[in-house]
């Protein structure tokens, strides 16, 4: 089977928000809609890990706004990789592992990813085992390990803007969230912990539109996205 796990733990802090910006609306129906929308035709099941005061809004919400069937909703972690952990863990007692299952992940805020993004992400995992979605840096990127002063300028045609989805066999997460045990929190990013545990990632072209909504600017190039 085909699994999307799509995170939605944020708070909206950083757009100053009294909800999780993954409710918060454009256009006419909230981003996590959006999100999860994406993915219904090309997953056999949609898992949403929210904090845990929010479940029976998350679910109202999809109710109203939706008729995506499979949609479950789960407990998020304290941070995204216990989030991700919850889903996996959630996923196999349901369900158990086939050798030839694979799950999306995917930021409840990046409303607009593509569905031919979706498509390359699963034929990419299936040849690959792990693959993420990665956009070209238009910017030129520094390094500083002291935020004072700059170390190094990396060519900037060796970076890449990390988005997701991030996309991998079944088999292949458990095994690397097992590997991480304790440290799993040092992670930020499941392609980092793949990289830890050893495994090569496969990248998978994003675009300029899969955007993160994180801060009030976003909200309106949103509107803009939407709008065009």
């Amino acid at each position: 089977m085909i699994y999307a796990g799509i995170v939605a733990g944020g708070t909206g802090s950083r757009m100053g928000l009294d909800i999780p910006k993954q409710f918060a609306h454009i256009g006419d129906k909230p981003i996590i809609i959006y999100a999860a929308e994406k993915f219904a035709s090309h997953v056999n099941n949609i898992y949403i890990a929210c904090p845990s005061e929010h479940i029976e809004y998350t679910k109202e919400l999809f109710y109203k706004y939706t008729d995506i069937k499979n949609i479950h909703i789960v407990q998020g972690g304290k941070s995204r990789m216990g989030s991700v952990l919850n889903i996996v863990s959630q996923i196999i007692h349901s369900y158990g592992v086939n050798n030839d299952d694979i799950i999306l992940t995917h930021d409840g805020v990046r409303p607009f990813v593509s569905e031919e993004i979706i498509i390359r992400n699963i034929n990419a995992a299936k040849k690959f085992s792990v693959c993420g979605t990665f956009c070209p840096a238009i910017d030129t990127i520094a390094v500083s390990t002291d935020g004072k002063s700059i170390q190094a300028v990396p060519p900037r045609d060796t970076m890449y803007n990390v988005q997701t989805p991030q996309t991998f066999k079944l088999s292949v997460l458990k095994k690397m969230l097992a590997m991480s045990g304790e440290n799993i929190e040092q992670y930020t990013d499941l392609c980092g912990m793949a990289m830890g545990c050893g495994y090569p990632v496969h990248i998978v072209l994003g675009d300029e539109y899969n955007i993160k909504l994180t801060s009030p600017i976003d909200m309106h190039a949103a509107d803009a996205i939407l709008n065009k």
